[in-house]
């Protein structure tokens, strides 16, 4: 009690108020130590993904905007077996906070069950666990292939196209634009038929969900026009010397092999060039349509009228 009395004696008490601040300091200051940055709970938007295709990949920060402004999340997935020994990049997000990145499958990644995907960032660099469950990656099927395409004609309005190349297993969907209208099937062909003129694309989905790229355009070409009647020129009347007639035709299809047909009898020739002179006619009446190379029939001629053989003087 002796020593604090001479302590607290006036003379003294500049030394209490010097060590009072630090007495204070000792007793109530806790050191802080700063949280390291981490990425935790990455995790894919699906299970399974086809090569080439979209994807969400979300993640969390903890603490919130420990990350220096600028820093870039990247995305990356691993091989067939999981392993990050060569990571392939596939999206990035400029932020600091937890978010969401957009992705994408390169095309051509090998098909496999047991991806993973893990997120990095830059500033400071931090490596997350992988997400927790395995990823599988489908190959897509290739692009159908275009065969043998029939055009319209007169008769059959509509055209077709063969197409080959399809998945070999397991069933698929055709595709056809405009329009999306699908056809199931199974095997490697189809003929896709009842195609009105126009302008179609086709893609096949897999058993996995898995859209091939389109092919070229198939061009389905206007249904061709009929040709006109046959022109009925010279008519050649019987004679007593040449007991049948004939007539001149002309107007006929100028392009490829035209087939002419005479009723009443539906007797046909076949020919090439705009005209003919059908003979050996005997007396009647008849009519003439022609068919031209695409199938199309004319409407007929008017009657051509052979009189009969006159009659001998007496």
């Amino acid at each position: 009690m002796e020593r604090l009395i001479i302590f607290l004696q006036p003379d003294k008490m500049r030394y209490l108020k010097l060590l009072l601040p630090l007495l204070f300091f000792l007793e109530f200051s806790t050191p802080v130590i700063a949280q390291p940055a981490t990425i935790t709970n990455v995790t894919a938007s699906a299970s399974s993904f086809c090569d080439g295709g979209a994807l969400t990949v979300s993640y969390t920060v903890v603490p919130e905007g420990s990350f220096n402004i600028g820093n870039i999340f990247t995305a990356e997935l691993s091989d067939a077996s999981g392993n990050f020994s060569a990571p392939v990049t596939i999206g990035t997000l400029v932020s600091i906070n937890s978010g969401i990145i957009n992705a994408v499958i390169a095309p051509g990644t090998v098909y496999g069950t047991q991806y993973r995907i893990r997120v990095i960032s830059s500033d400071p660099v931090v490596t997350s666990d992988p997400n927790v469950s395995d990823i599988t990656i489908n190959i897509s099927p290739a692009s159908p292939l275009t065969g043998n395409i029939t055009q319209p004609t007169c008769p059959v309005p509509t055209g077709s196209v063969e197409l080959s190349g399809l998945p070999l297993t397991g069933s698929w969907t055709l595709t056809r634009n405009p329009g999306a209208v699908t056809t199931p099937g199974t095997g490697g062909t189809i003929t896709v038929s009842n195609l009105a003129p126009g302008t179609y694309t086709f893609t096949v989905t897999d058993a996995s969900g898995c859209v091939s790229p389109a092919t070229g355009n198939v061009d389905i070409n206007a249904i061709p026009t009929a040709p006109t009647a046959p022109v009925v020129g010279i008519i050649t009347q019987a004679t007593c010397a040449v007991p049948t007639g004939s007539v001149e035709l002309s107007g006929l299809p100028l392009t490829g092999t035209w087939t002419l047909t005479r009723n009443p009898g539906a007797v046909t020739s076949t020919g090439t060039g705009g005209t003919t002179i059908v003979s050996n006619l005997a007396p009647g009446t008849y009519t003439f349509t022609v068919t031209d190379a695409s199938g199309c029939e004319s409407p007929a001629t008017g009657n051509v009228v052979l009189f009969a053989v006159p009659s001998a003087p007496t």
